[in-house]
């Protein structure tokens, strides 16, 4: 069989002895003259020791992590940037470096680290520049630019490529692929020694000895409980040990209806429905190998077993004799009369596990390979342990991981890269609690000066309970006095249009209609009677508060895909999470860039930001890589993190952008909605 990967798979540049380097036979920034340059560089660390170069030129210039902190400087530079003790292993970082022929300035996930004035002018060496040589971790990306660069433009699209011939762009290297790959148009890539090597990275649930993974109130995922079609899908990578294991059931081992879906002791795969016939596989797994396998069953006794996307077998005599009223889903186990726990675990990874109502074709098998199935209306459940939490993205119930079983790799959260590492230092209010506070008086009219300057207050007043540096508050209060500025100007000179596009229609007939109307006049019905006009303006609520998270973090989109797509999978799920009411109220004294940072807080918390980000991803994000993904999903959980300061200051700020368009929306609120 071929050796594959599940879709949902990236890699990294891994240097790992402190001997890894990459080196490059060109520099195209120069250090010398108080030339100007900007150095931007994504990394994550595996250790903290007292110093790790990670792009130096010799006596030149270093960039380098020393300890906790971030550390920048020329050579011959009297006072080099050293960052707060913001540093930890295992975060993605994008760290960004420009110097203007006076001033350097340091980034750390957009927000300033550190700055400092400095004419230094360090002699020219024959020395390469070099990523690594004594750096422990894992490199995704550098970029290069002979200007100093617009801090917030690049803070906005640390996560989007630049064109290749953008002027100025000098290299724009992936790790993430290999060998690594300029994007810019130059081709200027390094030379990797022996010591710097691509590690493919799969992320998984890991399932070993006796662990298993428990679906929670998924009764209605109900294979094999009757005499209807079904399949099941599951991307794994088993430890082949010779023992029998279990990769998806439905219903205990001793009974004559569900369907049971594992590996037999020869390496083989099995499917049974019920007690009946057991079709097993021509085909033996590897060890260590992902595979994708897949089976349908159509009644009254068809049943098919697919392996990476081709049928494997087939059989004619697969009867189902009983019922099951409700199903029982297990993954990774079985579960058995007069056992305490489920048997016959699983070893190895997953993925992902998929339940359809429907006998797929093989040609939907082979699709499914490489495609999610969340939006697709058959799918009745999307076991996703690609990332946290473990979640059924269809219904947005939580899978418990038992007896052991985890993610992994999983990322380590100690108190957030950016915030201070002990309270005592920077004491962060949790922003969800503003709430509580005395309100605000309701906002002016927002083409109103007054409205500017109400929001900027307001901003101000929460970054009165951060304890940051002076030099900090004023780069914050800059960028969002310019976000929200730049909101304003977009929203009234009709730039900012795509909230602005969309129409809801009450139906005599009943219902609602959304239409969105395209820049050309040209109308797109986004949903026709099915929904009611307070369920779509919910929608489009709800779409408008997690388009306002991309454009803070510099994701375009397409608005009318996206709001499609989310009203086709939110429709008859809105009403029933039951948090639109508290997003709502988040909003009764105005809106600000910290109140729609609440409500991301809420939906954070419902354990629904990062479902409805990973569909965003299907949606409108197909061209992003897997890394990139990864890294935004690991930045929303720091985001929400009341110790990430200088990070959640920055955001919030961003957000300020969407303001306008999200208090014009809250004015569309159809009569008797919510109230």
């Amino acid at each position: 069989m071929p050796t594959l990967l599940p879709p949902n798979h990236t890699g990294v540049t891994r240097f790992t002895t402190g001997q890894g380097a990459a080196t490059y036979a060109t520099c195209p920034i120069s250090f010398q003259n108080n030339a100007a340059w900007t150095i931007e560089f994504w990394c994550s660390l595996d250790a903290l020791v007292d110093q790790m170069p990670m792009v130096t030129k010799g006596t030149e210039f270093m960039l380098a992590s020393r300890g906790q902190t971030l550390y920048a400087a020329l050579g011959g530079q009297t006072v080099p940037l050293v960052s707060q003790a913001l540093l930890d292993t295992s975060i993605p970082y994008y760290i960004c470096v420009i110097y203007d022929g006076l001033t350097m300035s340091m980034y750390l996930n957009g927000a300033l680290a550190a700055q400092a004035t400095t004419s230094a002018n360090p002699p020219a060496s024959s020395a390469q520049l070099t990523i690594g040589n004594g750096f422990y971790g894992e490199i995704q990306g550098l970029r290069l630019w002979t200007q100093a660069m617009n801090a917030n433009i690049l803070g906005q699209n640390q996560f989007n490529s630049f064109a290749a011939g953008t002027p100025s762009l000098a290299v724009q290297d992936d790790f993430t692929v290999t060998p690594p790959v300029d994007t810019s148009g130059n081709n200027i890539v390094p030379t990797l020694n022996q010591y710097a090597r691509y590690l493919p990275f799969v992320p998984a649930g890991v399932l070993v000895t006796s662990s298993f993974c428990d679906p929670y109130n998924d009764g209605a995922v109900n294979p094999g409980g009757g005499q209807s079609p079904f399949s099941v899908s599951a991307w794994i990578c088993p430890d082949i040990n010779g023992g029998l294991m279990y990769i998806f059931t439905n219903g205990v081992a001793e009974s004559n209806s569900g369907m049971t879906l594992g590996i037999g002791t020869d390496g083989k795969l099995f499917f049974q429905v019920g007690d009946g016939t057991v079709l097993t596989s021509s085909a033996t797994l590897t060890d260590g190998v992902w595979v994708f396998v897949a089976v349908t069953w159509t009644p009254p006794a068809a049943g098919a077993l697919y392996i990476n996307g081709a049928l494997d077998s087939s059989s004619a005599a697969m009867q189902l004799a009983g019922t099951l009223a409700n199903g029982e889903p297990l993954i990774g186990a079985i579960a058995s009369v007069g056992t305490q726990l489920p048997i016959n675990s699983f070893d190895g990874q997953l993925q992902n596990v998929c339940v359809w109502n429907v006998a797929l074709t093989a040609a939907q098998i082979a699709g499914y390979q490489t495609a999610t199935p969340q939006t697709d209306p058959t799918c009745i459940a999307y076991y996703d342990f690609s990332q946290a939490p473990a979640q059924n993205q269809v219904s947005f119930n939580p899978v418990g991981l038992v007896s052991g079983a985890a993610l992994a790799p999983a990322p380590v959260y100690t108190g957030g890269s950016m915030g201070a590492r002990a309270e005592a230092r920077a004491i962060a209010p949790n922003p969800a609690a503003l709430a509580a506070e005395p309100p605000l008086e309701p906002m002016p009219d927002i083409d109103d000066e007054a409205f500017f300057a109400a929001a900027e207050a307001e901003y101000e007043r929460f970054m009165g309970g951060f304890r940051i540096s002076e030099e900090q508050r004023n780069f914050f209060r800059n960028l969002h006095s310019e976000r929200l500025r730049q909101g304003r100007e977009d929203f009234l000179n009709g730039v900012m249009a795509d909230f602005n596009r969309v129409r809801i229609d009450v139906l005599d007939a009943g219902g609602a209609r959304m239409t969105f109307v395209h820049a050309d006049g040209t109308e797109e019905v986004i949903s026709d009677g099915l929904f009611d006009a307070c369920t779509l303006w919910c929608i489009q609520l709800l779409v408008a508060i997690v388009g306002a998270l991309w454009l803070a973090l510099g994701l375009a989109f397409n608005y009318s895909r996206f709001l499609q797509g989310m009203t086709n999978f939110f429709g008859t799920r809105i009403n029933s999470i039951g948090i639109m009411p508290q997003l709502i109220a988040t909003f009764r004294n105005g809106v600000t860039g910290q109140g729609i940072y609440t409500c991301l807080k809420l939906l954070y918390e419902y354990s629904l930001l990062t479902s409805i980000a990973k569909l965003s991803y299907q949606l409108i994000f197909s061209s992003l890589s897997w890394w990139t993904i990864l890294s935004l999903a690991m930045r929303i959980v720091l985001l929400m993190s009341p110790t990430a300061v200088l990070e959640i200051l920055w955001l919030v700020a961003q957000l300020a952008y969407s303001i306008y368009s999200i208090v014009q929306l809250l004015q569309q609120r159809p009569p008797g909605c919510l109230n």
